[in-house]
C-alpha cells in the first residue's frame, strides 16, 4: 500500500517559523522521520509528501528516500489547499487505495490491523478515530453499531449536545474513487467538506476505533508531553501489537451514583473523584475499558439508542476535564422474563452478562490484554466473579452497591475509585515488597516456610498490604498462604462488656493455635461475614504447606509466639486523621449511624490503639499508609 503524508503545517504556533511543522523535532527526530520509520517497519515502500510551506527544506531532509530505504515523491502545493485539496494533486499518481498520514502527528499504531480493517469492508474510506483528553477542541466522529460512520462533528461544538469521544486520528486508508468528490485547485477539508458530503451519498465510510498512542502537536504544552511519551517508550508500548495492561471498570455504583436503573442523561451523575481516577489510569501504562451489564434494555426501561446518548454524556463529561474511556461494552440481556414492555430478543442466557465473561474476552481479542497484569474495579459479587473467571486481579469498592448483594472474597477492597486507582497506578508496597523478596531468597537454604507477620491499627491496610505480596509473589513463582486473624475476632453476640482488643481477638486461643501450627499442625477456626461479623457456615483450615506464610492482624505482633516465628515482622501506621476518616468510612460501609461510629471511635482510641501502637517496637518494617 502506498502512504501520502500531508506535510503543509506552518507551526507557527508552536514557535517555530524557521522550519516547516512536520521537521518540528522530537526526541531528537523530526515529526516527519517518526512517520515514515513507522511506515517502513510495516513495509510500506512507497511514499508522498504532499507540502507546499517550506517544501525545500521538507526535500533538503528526505530527498528520494534511498537514505530511509523507500522510495519518496514530492508534489508541492502552489498554494494552500487544504488535507482534501492537497490529496487531489495525487490524481493519477495512485489507482488502488491508499493510506494517508497528517503530517503534525505522532503515532504508533498496529497498520497491519487497520488495513485488515479495511478490507473487511465495502467503503470509499476508512478512518481511524480513538478517544483522547481533549475531545472539545476535536473533530468528531459519530458510528452506529457496525462502525459505520453516520455522522461528523466539527470543531466547534454545538453547546448543551453530548458528543462520543471518538475523534479523527487524521489516519486514513481511501479509495481512488475519493478523487470524484474533490474540487481541482480548490481549498477543502476532509472532516469538514468532503466526508460530510460522501455521507450523503450511497457510499460508506468506516471507522477504526484503537486505543493506540496518535497525538496531535497542536500546542507547546502538547509538544512537551508528547516528546516525553516518546522518551519514556510509552508511545511504543501502546501498539497493539504489544500485550496490553487495563483496568475494567463496572459502571453503576463505581463511576456515577446507583440510582436504580439509569434511563435518562438526567439521571447520570458522575461521583467525586471519578475524573481524576480516569485521568490517572490515562497516564499510566493502563487501558479504562468500561465493561456494564445493562439489563434495563432487556427488561424494556430503556433503548440502546437512550444508552448511547447516557454514555456520550458520561464520555464528553470526562473528556471536558481532560480524561476518556478507551473502550465501552455493555451487555443489554436479562434471562428472566414479567416486565411490561420488555424486549423478547433479549431475554436470553448470554455469555456476556457479569459474572460471565464475554465482554472481557471481546476486550481481550480486541485490544490484545494481558489479564495477569489487569485488573476489574467493581461494586458487586458479578464483578468480582466475573474478574476472577478471567484471570484478572478482582478490587471492590464500597461505593454503589459495596459487596453487599453478595458478599465473595475480592483481592482488595477500596473505598472508592480514587483510593483503588491510586494503588494500582502508584504500587506503594513495591519498594517493600523487593526487599522482603531478597531476604525470603536468602533464607531459603534452611528449607522452613518463611514467616512475615503484620500488625498495626485497624483500617491501617494490613489485609491490602499482604494480598499484594501474595500476589507479587506468585506471579515471580513463589507461593504463599495469608492467614488473616480476623478469622478469630469474636462475633458482636459473642463479646461481653468491658472487653478489650485481646478478648475481642481470643488472644489466648491465637497463642494456642500458632503454638501448634508452627509445631506442624492444622488449625480449623470460624469464618465470620465482614459485614455484619455472623458466622457463616464454611470453618477455614490453615496449614504449613507453603514456602511463605503471611500473618495478617491488629494484634498481629502482639503475640509472642508469632513474633518469634516471624522472619520479618511489619507494622502498619497511619495518623490520626486518616484513621477516622478510614474508621468512618468502613463503618458507614456497615450501616452505622455517624453517633454510633464516633462512639466506638472513641472506644477504641481509649482501650485499643494505645496499647496497638506500642507493636511497633517489634517491628523489623513500618509502613506509614
Amino acid at each position: 500500500m502506498k502512504l501520502a503524508i500531508l506535510a503543509g503545517g506552518k507551526g507557527t504556533r508552536l514557535g517555530f517559523r524557521d522550519i516547516p511543522k512536520p521537521l518540528v523535532s522530537v526526541a531528537g527526530k523530526p515529526i516527519l522521520e517518526h512517520q515514515i520509520l513507522l511506515a517502513r517497519k510495516f513495509d510500506i515502500k512507497e511514499i508522498f509528501i504532499l507540502s507546499g510551506y517550506m517544501a525545500d527544506k521538507i526535500k533538503e531532509y528526505f530527498g528520494d528516500g534511498s537514505s530511509f530505504g523507500l522510495r519518496i515523491k514530492h508534489i508541492v502545493e502552489n498554494k494552500p489547499l487544504g488535507t482534501a485539496g492537497a490529496v487531489k494533486l495525487l490524481e493519477g499518481e495512485v489507482d488502488e487505495r491508499f493510506m494517508i498520514f497528517y503530517g503534525d502527528v505522532i503515532m504508533d499504531f498496529n497498520v497491519d490491523s487497520f488495513i485488515a480493517f479495511d478490507r473487511k469492508n465495502n467503503s470509499i474510506a476508512s478512518i481511524l478515530i480513538h478517544p483522547n483528553d481533549h475531545p472539545y477542541d476535536s473533530d468528531l466522529v459519530e458510528v452506529d453499531r457496525n462502525n459505520r460512520v453516520i455522522a461528523f462533528h466539527s470543531k466547534p461544538h454545538k453547546e448543551g449536545v453530548y458528543y462520543s469521544n471518538l475523534v479523527n486520528a487524521a489516519v486514513y486508508i481511501l479509495s481512488p474513487q475519493i478523487f470524484n468528490f474533490i474540487r481541482t485547485n480548490e481549498f477543502s477539508d476532509f472532516g469538514r467538506d468532503i466526508f460530510p458530503d460522501i455521507l450523503r451519498t450511497d457510499e460508506s465510510i468506516y471507522a477504526y476505533n484503537t486505543p493506540e498512542y496518535i497525538k496531535d502537536m497542536g500546542t507547546p504544552d502538547r509538544l512537551r508531553n508528547v516528546e516525553q511519551d516518546v522518551i519514556s517508550g510509552k508511545i511504543a508500548r501502546k501498539n497493539i501489537g504489544n500485550k496490553q495492561k487495563a483496568i475494567f471498570l463496572d459502571r453503576d455504583g463505581v463511576l456515577n451514583y446507583d440510582d436504580g436503573f439509569i434511563i435518562n442523561t438526567d439521571k447520570f451523575v458522575l461521583m467525586p473523584g471519578v475524573t481524576e481516577a480516569l485521568r490517572k489510569i490515562n497516564k499510566s501504562g493502563f487501558l479504562a475499558v468500561l465493561v456494564t451489564n445493562q439489563p434495563g434494555i432487556a427488561k424494556g426501561f430503556l433503548s440502546e439508542d437512550q444508552l448511547k446518548e447516557i454514555h456520550k454524556k458520561l464520555e464528553y463529561t470526562l473528556g471536558l476535564q481532560g480524561a476518556y474511556l478507551d473502550r465501552i461494552y455493555y451487555c443489554p440481556h436479562h434471562p428472566d422474563s414479567g416486565f411490561p414492555g420488555e424486549r423478547i430478543e433479549y431475554k436470553i442466557v448470554c455469555s456476556c452478562r457479569k459474572p460471565n465473561t464475554g465482554m472481557i474476552e471481546e476486550a481481550k481479542k480486541d485490544l490484545n490484554i494481558d489479564c495477569n497484569q489487569s485488573y476489574i474495579i467493581g461494586d458487586s459479587f458479578r464483578d468480582i466473579i466475573c474478574g476472577r473467571n478471567s484471570g484478572l486481579t478482582a478490587v471492590a469498592v464500597r461505593t454503589g452497591k459495596g459487596l453487599k448483594d453478595k458478599y465473595v472474597e475480592p483481592d482488595y477492597f477500596f473505598e472508592n475509585i480514587s483510593d483503588a486507582v491510586d494503588f494500582i497506578v502508584d504500587d506503594p508496597f513495591l519498594d517493600q515488597y523487593l526487599k522482603i523478596k531478597e531476604l525470603f531468597l536468602k533464607d531459603q537454604i534452611n528449607g522452613k516456610s518463611f514467616v512475615i507477620s503484620i500488625g498495626g491499627l485497624t483500617r491501617s491496610g494490613k489485609t491490602t498490604l499482604s494480598a499484594y505480596l501474595k500476589k507479587k509473589f506468585m506471579d515471580d513463582g513463589i507461593m504463599s498462604s495469608v492467614i488473616s486473624l480476623d478469622n478469630w475476632l469474636l462475633s458482636k453476640n459473642e463479646r461481653t462488656s468491658g472487653s478489650d482488643i485481646y478478648d475481642r481477638f481470643q488472644f489466648e486461643r491465637i497463642n494456642s493455635d500458632f503454638d501448634d501450627f508452627f509445631k506442624g499442625k492444622e488449625i480449623e477456626i470460624d469464618r465470620y461475614s465482614p459485614l455484619d461479623r455472623i458466622k457463616m457456615d464454611t470453618k477455614v483450615v490453615y496449614k504449613v504447606n507453603n514456602p511463605l506464610i503471611i500473618i495478617d492482624g491488629i494484634i498481629a505482633l502482639s503475640s509472642e509466639i508469632i513474633r518469634n516465628n516471624s522472619n520479618i515482622k511489619i507494622f502498619c501506621d497511619l495518623n490520626d486523621d486518616l484513621l477516622y476518616r478510614r474508621f468512618k468510612q468502613f463503618y458507614k460501609w456497615k450501616n452505622l449511624h455517624d453517633d454510633d461510629i464516633n462512639k466506638i471511635f472513641e472506644q477504641r482510641i481509649s482501650e485499643e490503639y494505645s496499647l496497638i501502637r506500642n507493636d511497633r517496637n517489634y517491628a523489623d518494617i513500618i509502613i506509614n499508609t
